[in-house]
């Protein structure tokens, strides 16, 4: 066994306390070592990758670390490799989603690049040149820029099939999840690597339903922002452009009348959480289970919220229809529109003052202020 593995008696707890402000710190060295001219833009796109909407990549490399031995510095090194890469990844989406000023794009691309290159450079000590690691790295990048091409094109055939990982849509967001498996791989790597496979479907299924419940979360932010959603997607087949913006909005607020689409939806992202987590049951990777069960959790929570709201949104109308005769909309406590409870933890992550989307938020874009229901009480 490697020197740089150990294992002892001490609880989860005290072997491993990671201090994220350190790696935040550490990030920001690196980035005043590597690229000092552009750092003011990586303190920027830091802070939109927090840990309390990114756990999987600030924690995945400890909780891993401590389930298959690796020593807490080693792990901590792979945590800062994650943020430089997820930074960068975070870098070039905006650049492909026209979100980066035009006077920004040049320091952008450098940006992205001295961060990725940086990634990478704190794995060589423990892989060689010629090791299949390097390998895994290439390909899953190469994974991850295909998919960022194939994603705009699902269209909602393919989206009626997320359930079966088999799929099309599927398997395009198993691929834009590619390099949050590289330090996975690594600690497996260097600890027992005979568990990679069952690890590796574990966050093939994890990543789908995190990608699907955040565009859930994120529907108004990207529909004002015109950015394209894989919700908007699995209901409307139109556009999703600015011309489209209006016509999109009447598809996604028809689908929650007839409840058919948000259900096999927000069940099939449910679907996903569970596969991973009964992979875990036999991985029992600590810290991962409690990220599952809270993910869980905030998929039944957005459903209901996006169920509640529309609910009272159509009755609004109703009674506005029917000369001030108030109608009780349907709740989602209990009857047909909720999800079927999903499993509990007696743990709970410790959040920060950043929160998941909720509507009426006002931690909005810079956009002309439109509720996500706004244009069924108009009537527009």
């Amino acid at each position: 066994m490697p020197t740089y593995i150990y294992r002892n008696t001490f609880s989860r707890l005290t072997m491993h306390a990671l201090d994220l402000e350190s790696v935040r710190n550490d990030f920001l060295k690196t980035v005043t070592r590597r690229a000092p001219a552009h750092l003011e833009l990586a303190r920027r796109t830091l802070t939109r990758v927090s840990p309390a909407r990114w756990q999987m990549e600030w924690n995945l490399p400890r909780w891993l670390g401590e389930t298959f031995g690796l020593a807490q510095a080693i792990a901590r090194e792979f945590v800062l490799s994650n943020v430089l890469g997820l930074v960068a990844i975070r870098l070039q989406d905006d650049l492909a989603d026209g979100d980066v000023a035009i006077e920004e794009i040049d320091s952008a691309n450098e940006l992205a690049r001295a961060l990725y290159t940086a990634a990478l450079e704190i794995y060589r000590p423990y892989f060689p040149r010629q090791a299949m690691f390097w390998t895994r790295v290439e390909n899953y990048m190469r994974e991850w820029r295909d998919a960022t091409t194939m994603v705009n094109a699902l269209n909602v055939s393919d989206l009626n099939e997320l359930n079966a990982f088999e799929s099309k849509a599927a398997q395009c967001l198993v691929q834009l999840g590619a390099p949050r498996k590289i330090s996975a791989f690594a600690v497996c790597e260097l600890t027992q690597p005979e568990k990679y496979p069952a690890l590796n479907q574990l966050l093939d299924h994890a990543f789908i339903a995190a990608v699907l419940h955040d565009h859930a979360v994120d529907l108004d932010k990207d529909l004002r922002a015109r950015r394209w959603n894989l919700f908007v997607a699995a209901v409307s087949s139109l556009p999703q452009s600015r011309a489209r913006e209006q016509a999109n909005r009447k598809r996604v607020a028809q689908a929650w009348l007839t409840r058919a689409s948000p259900r096999e939806y927000f069940q099939a992202t449910l679907k996903h959480v569970e596969c991973a987590q009964q992979l875990n049951r036999s991985l029992q990777i600590g810290g991962l289970d409690v990220y599952l069960d809270q993910l869980c959790l905030e998929v039944q929570r957005t459903h209901d919220t996006l169920s509640e709201q529309f609910a009272n949104a159509f009755a609004r109308m109703a009674e506005k229809l029917f000369n001030g005769q108030a109608l009780s909309p349907r709740t989602t406590k209990g009857g047909t529109t909720s999800l079927a409870s999903p499993p509990r933890s007696n743990q709970h992550f410790s959040r920060d003052k950043e929160e998941p989307w909720q509507p009426n938020s006002k931690n909005k874009r810079s956009h002309p202020k439109r509720s996500l229901t706004s244009h069924i009480e108009s009537g527009s």
